[in-house]
């Protein structure tokens, strides 16, 4: 079964991603077939399939606190039944190479982050999400930052669905390509332990596909509503 599920999952892998990771990361299978793909992870039900399977589902499911979905036209029924708003819709980018060549500057020193810099990334981290949130990242030892003379002026971190992300610098510190040490340290440190490499951008976020893409990431076609 497992052999099956990971077969029907990397049919496409670009756009499965997030499946695949949750999925080798423990997630609960409830229906894996051509017309229905759904997991449960961390609280979060992530769906994909048929606007006809997707409904019937989710009409049925008695309740939930977040959901993934992918080419969501559901908005209006999440909304009605379980009180849920889209957060956020993405598109997904996968990196597929072996390796990468973390920037290097050597006014920069890229550590690892503790819940003493909680405080930091809590009035510098720009979108909405909660504070225990973060401490559940930062005790999985996924958060790093970036120092210049042992001043924090930027940080990045994993999510607990497996994206890079959390990444800001502050501004006075921009364009020394801070941002880009800090996502290329991230994708070295995933490679070493064999992890799946992914991340996901904000539909209009041009200027961030535009680098990603630059960066070696590969765009999937469909697009991630997150419900919350």
């Amino acid at each position: 079964m497992d052999e099956l599920i990971s077969k029907q999952l990397k049919k496409d892998y670009l756009n499965n991603v997030d499946f695949i990771y949750v999925y080798f990361h423990g997630a609960k299978v409830i229906c894996c077939n051509e017309n229905l793909i759904v997991m449960y992870f961390n609280g979060t039900y992530f769906i994909k399939g048929t606007n006809q399977q997707i409904a019937k589902y989710l009409n049925q499911l008695p309740n939930c606190k977040s959901l993934v979905i992918h080419n969501s036209i559901f908005d209006s029924l999440i909304k009605d039944k379980f009180k849920l708003d889209k957060v956020i819709s993405a598109y997904q980018y996968s990196y597929l190479k072996d390796d990468i060549f973390p920037i290097n500057n050597p006014k920069v020193k890229i550590k690892l982050l503790d819940k003493n810099y909680l405080d930091f990334i809590i009035v510098n981290y720009k979108a909405p999400v909660t504070k225990e949130y973060l401490i559940t990242r930062l005790e999985a030892n996924v958060f790093i930052g970036a120092f210049i003379e042992d001043e924090i002026v930027g940080f990045a971190g994993i999510h607990s669905e497996g994206t890079i992300g959390f990444v800001e610098v502050l501004e006075q510190y921009r364009r020394m390509k801070i941002g880009t040490m800090l996502e290329t340290t991230l994708i070295a440190n995933l490679l070493k332990n064999k992890e799946i490499v992914y991340l996901q951008v904000e539909c209009n976020n041009f200027g961030s596909m535009k680098f990603h893409e630059k960066l070696g990431f590969k765009k999937a076609d469909d697009i991630i509503s997150w419900y919350e």
